[in-house]
């Protein structure tokens, strides 16, 4: 009987053990002399920051443009234009897929590379600049994109229902 009640207690004290640390929150001053304030915004913290280096990425400045061959053409002459910061080796430009490799180029030194695109029936199309290169025995890539043609009309509205209760919701067909 006396072990029967040993044991009782011992899990009696571990529950109430475990129980301790499971209330509320503890008040903050703040909330001491404003108890009906809304509680103050934590600072917000990210657990993915990291100091230090970050990824690196190619030392090139890249822009393309493009202009219509004629008025009412549907070809337009694109222009990839590429600046380094740093030397970069076996530098290759491409647009739309079309490559034209440069090699070895200095610091400072503007290469470009033109396409002729044609819209191939479409009223638009987004045309790809690309730039690969190796920079100190890495092999590292730029990207850039520009619309040709005529921009899509925008998508009309979806119509609205307001329901007798005041909610407003899309009408569904």
């Amino acid at each position: 009987m006396l072990f029967r009640a040993s044991l009782l207690a011992l899990g009696a004290l571990l529950f109430a053990g475990s129980c301790a640390n499971s209330g509320p929150p503890a008040v903050t001053s703040a909330q001491v002399a404003a108890p009906n304030a809304p509680a103050a915004a934590t600072p917000n913290t990210s657990t993915l920051e990291v100091e230090g280096p970050h990824k690196p990425s190619a030392p090139l400045g890249l822009t393309i443009n493009a202009e219509r061959t004629a008025p009412n053409a549907t070809t337009y002459r694109v222009l990839l234009t590429a600046s380094p910061t740093a030397e970069v080796t076996e530098l290759a430009l491409a647009i739309d897929g079309r490559d034209l490799v440069i090699g070895t180029l200095a610091k400072g030194v503007v290469t470009t590379h033109s396409a002729t695109v044609e819209l191939g029936g479409k009223p638009s199309r987004d045309i790809i600049g690309t730039a690969r290169m190796l920079v100190d025995g890495r092999r590292m890539n730029k990207a850039v994109a520009i619309q040709i043609g005529v921009a899509a009309a925008p998508k009309a509205p979806t119509p609205t229902i307001t329901l007798p209760d005041g909610t407003v919701v899309n009408e569904a067909r």
